[in-house]
């Protein structure tokens, strides 16, 4: 995500519209107020303020005033919110790399049971090996789809807490 403008940039740029279109009726564009609920009382009349502002084409304006509204970059650097766009869009058309590498390995196995084996490997060789001990010999499979009996000692088991670490509660 790109931020362009903060709400209460974008409602202070809208203010000096509002309090023209309004006149006296007017109201204040609260930015941590609308944050938790828009002013009912407000509601039908900024509605029809925003679509007449957009059909005069007064929106379309403003909206790209909030692109030159100052930012800072992740090096911390000042710039603005079209720089950042463009900056963006511009890393997403780059090209691909030509040689790609591969970072590593992961298998999702679906068994006819609908258990899935799933596994991560670091190289192909662990890969190939995984699926040639274990894909066609259904004794493998059982046993990696089988649940696995837990042997844990009193202590061990949740919701045990022996604070004083004596066995007299036995």
């Amino acid at each position: 995500m790109i931020l362009v403008a903060t709400d209460e940039e974008a409602y202070n740029s809208i203010q000096p519209y509002l309090d023209r279109a309004l006149g006296e009726k007017t109201f204040t564009l609260n930015a941590r107020q609308i944050r938790s609920r828009f002013p009912e009382q407000y509601v039908d009349v900024f509605d029809d303020f925003l679509v007449s502002l957009k059909e005069t084409g007064e929106l379309n304006k403003l909206a790209k005033q909030w692109f030159k509204f100052p930012r800072t970059d992740l090096d911390g650097n000042q710039t603005n919110g079209q720089e950042l766009v463009r900056r963006a869009l511009d890393f997403m058309l780059q090209p691909l790399p030509a040689n790609p590498k591969i970072n590593n390995f992961e298998i999702t196995l679906e068994v006819e049971t609908g258990n899935l084996i799933y596994r991560k490997f670091k190289d192909l060789e662990e890969l190939l090996d995984f699926i040639n001990q274990n894909v066609t010999d259904p004794a493998k499979i059982l046993e990696e789809i089988s649940p696995k009996p837990t042997i844990r000692q009193i202590g061990e088991q949740i919701g045990f807490y022996d604070i004083d670490e004596d066995d007299e509660d036995f």
